[in-house]
């Protein structure tokens, strides 16, 4: 029992608890699903554009769910407390109910084991002991509803909340969100470019070491099968290049004779500067870019004691209040029975009776 029946019937899905006391639950639809289109139109607000829907086909729904104060939540049920329930339910329910003594093809309890940061040892050693009754088992991390965009359950703080587990700083939030969002088009993106699993805004000291690799020309090993004339070739080509990175930096031309003459080894941190500088004019409103990864930085340094991962966690959940808040102001409630549905569905028997009409079904000969 899991997924939108458990839903239907009021429980929490399968073996697990309710996702949080108030949560986000989001539901992927194709644009031109007509309850889609109803939905939306009713309550623009919870409905946006999928962001894993490569060409633009997909909307996402959003939910604002709320449970009763006496639902056990998946909080209560982290790491072995879940896997103590699937290992229950499997020992008095899958193997207790199995018609076939002794049949090595077993049913599994579908199950998502959330893990808080200290217990993934103990978690890895709770499996191997058990290995015999469980299958099938997935992990995510206790932040996993806030490391990725759009998943389909995400919980939602009150301010309160977000202060005793954030700080004040909470409060200088907004600001920053509401510009990354301008920016980048949505704040995962921007957080995502601020972990470096996003946009590129900046060269790496390995892009760096590369570059070096590619303006040294007359250290190319290809050379020594050469006459010397092409060494010598390359190597004043390789003097232009420093000189025009050095330029570029602005050195000046006596500082920049003085240093190739005399064969200094330019430190790699200019040649990041120089790459910062000249390698990433393709990127869309780059400046603007590398200035909200400023403040990012500095935000989570005033803040919060340089840890950037609760800095980012704080961005997120100050964003996914604001979503609740646009969900449950807005909503208009549906009585979709008097919905006038466009696309009215058939059942099977009648389709296939009306292409079988007038005997085209018929076996006449073998």
């Amino acid at each position: 029992m899991d997924g939108n029946f458990s839903s239907m019937t009021g429980n929490t899905p399968g073996c697990h608890g309710a996702h949080a006391r108030r949560y986000i639950r989001r539901v992927q639809v194709n644009k031109e699903e007509e309850a889609g289109k109803v939905y939306k139109k009713f309550n623009p607000k919870s409905v946006v554009e999928s962001v894993w829907s490569n060409n633009h086909t997909d909307d996402c729904i959003m939910f604002a769910i709320e449970e009763d104060d006496d639902v056990v939540l998946k909080s209560e049920l982290l790491g072995t407390k879940q896997l103590d329930v699937v290992h229950i339910l499997y020992n008095n329910w899958i193997a207790a109910g199995n018609r076939i003594k002794n049949n090595p093809i077993q049913n599994n309890v579908s199950n998502t084991v959330i893990v808080p940061d200290y217990e993934w040892d103990t978690v890895a050693k709770y499996i191997y002991d058990h290995r015999h009754t469980l299958a099938g088992v997935s992990f995510i991390p206790q932040s996993g509803d806030l490391d990725f965009n759009q998943p389909p359950y995400t919980e939602v703080l009150l301010p309160s909340e977000l202060i005793s587990k954030y700080g004040e700083g909470i409060i200088f939030a907004s600001g920053l969100i509401v510009d990354a969002e301008k920016v980048f088009g949505n704040l995962w993106k921007a957080c995502d470019t601020f972990n470096g699993r996003g946009e590129k805004l900046y060269a790496t000291s390995a892009d760096a070491k590369e570059y070096i690799k590619e303006i040294n020309v007359s250290e190319d090993s290809e050379l020594d099968s050469q006459p010397h004339s092409k060494w010598v070739e390359a190597t004043y080509q390789q003097y232009r290049n420093w000189t025009k990175l050095l330029s570029e930096l602005n050195y000046s031309e006596e500082f920049i004779e003085e240093l190739l003459d005399n064969s200094v080894e330019i430190p790699v941190a200019e040649v990041k500067k120089y790459l910062d500088k000249t390698a990433f004019n393709h990127v869309s409103n780059l400046n603007a870019k590398r200035e909200i990864m400023r403040r990012m930085k500095k935000y989570a340094d005033k803040y919060f004691i340089s840890d950037y991962k609760l800095m980012i966690n704080a961005l997120k959940s100050v964003q996914l209040y604001h979503d609740w808040c646009d969900i449950t102001k807005n909503y208009t409630p549906i009585d979709w029975t008097k919905v006038k549905w466009k696309n009215v569905l058939l059942n099977a028997d009648e389709m296939a009776g009306a292409s079988c009409s007038g005997g085209q079904c018929d076996i006449t000969k073998l």
